[in-house]
């Protein structure tokens, strides 16, 4: 079973998105949320799953991780 927002071998849970967001000054852009991942730290892989993602404003994690299992 793939998981939402996969890369190769790479899968993220909606935990695992939320975690890598923890603490995000939502709402955020597309760009404010690669800006914000880029400042934390967040793994190259993880960076590119989230440049997948429709250009829009997030209010949450959660819509983020929606987003990342509609693009399955």
């Amino acid at each position: 079973m793939k998981l939402p927002g996969s890369l190769g071998g790479l899968s993220l849970s909606p935990g695992m998105i939320k975690q890598y967001l923890q603490g995000a000054p939502f709402p955020l852009s597309k760009q404010g949320l690669l800006q914000y991942a880029a400042d934390k730290g967040v793994p190259r892989e993880v960076l590119d799953l989230f440049g997948d993602l429709p250009e829009r404003e997030y209010r949450n994690a959660d819509e983020v991780a929606r987003d990342m299992e509609q693009m399955q």
